[in-house]
């Protein structure tokens, strides 16, 4: 790990039991002189997320100039030396696009190992235009993701929290930096392709975290890094896989 960990500052939100791989990679984040933030488990995910941002937020304060990057990270994704790997692809995206994003890595979702945890901003939105290919080879497609490993700058990650609504909680103060909802179709089919706009969908809080930073300015990119998903079974993309709004891609061996 390079001397871009040490400025990592890193949320586990609990999943169930964590497996001995994901607690080795966070050791070895700590060691490599990161901050790791371990979530409590809430029944409802929301609320451990806006927990943890807020959490998040007081500790970049009282360490300025000390986290460059945040990583939101599920208890039951692999993440290790890929990381610095997304933080090379935010720095050259940064480069070449002029403003600063966020950048996940690709794994595939708990109960549907054909399909990539991600789907695909259309093609003919105005945000479609906000993602680049690195060097001829690496394409970064602009998505809504889960949190299971996204990496944003600290900028991109304290506008976000400050610029969210505070609510009272037993826990005191937290910010709403995100909630599983149900929205018009009209509202999402702004960024997906969805074939009735009139209906209501679903929207997970970690899609709607996504849907917030298309809104704020910036954008969401999925990289071509895979990460493990552990669950009953290690699920990792291969082959040709799903990602939905892109079409099929063919995972790299």
């Amino acid at each position: 790990m390079t001397n871009s960990i040490r400025h990592l500052l890193v949320m586990c939100a609990p999943y169930g039991p964590m497996d001995h791989m994901c607690i080795a990679g966070l050791q070895g984040f700590a060691a490599a002189g990161a901050i790791v933030m371990l979530g409590n488990a809430s029944a409802d995910v929301t609320l451990t997320r806006c927990e943890m941002a807020t959490q998040a937020l007081k500790v970049i304060e009282e360490n300025p100039g000390h986290v460059f990057w945040v990583l939101w990270a599920d208890s039951d994704i692999v993440i290790s030396g890929n990381v610095q790997r997304l933080i090379n692809y935010a720095k050259a995206a940064y480069a070449k696009l002029g403003f600063e994003v966020s950048v996940s890595g690709t794994y595939v979702r708990r109960a549907a190992p054909s399909h990539v945890a991600a789907v695909a901003v259309r093609k003919d939105s105005p945000f479609a235009s906000r993602g680049t290919a690195l060097d001829g080879s690496a394409e970064l497609v602009p998505c809504l993701t889960g949190l299971g490993c996204l990496l944003q700058p600290v900028k991109a990650f304290v506008r976000h929290v400050k610029g969210s609504p505070e609510f009272e909680t037993g826990l005191g103060k937290l910010r709403a930096v995100c909630q599983a909802r149900t929205a018009h179709g009209s509202e999402v089919g702004r960024y997906v392709q969805m074939d009735d706009l009139s209906r209501l969908h679903w929207v997970g809080e970690d899609f709607d975290y996504c849907i917030r930073e298309y809104e704020l300015g910036s954008a969401v990119l999925l990289a071509p890094e895979i990460f493990t998903h552990r669950v009953t079974v290690d699920l990792k993309p291969r082959g040709s896989v799903l990602l939905e709004g892109h079409g099929i891609a063919k995972m790299p061996e």
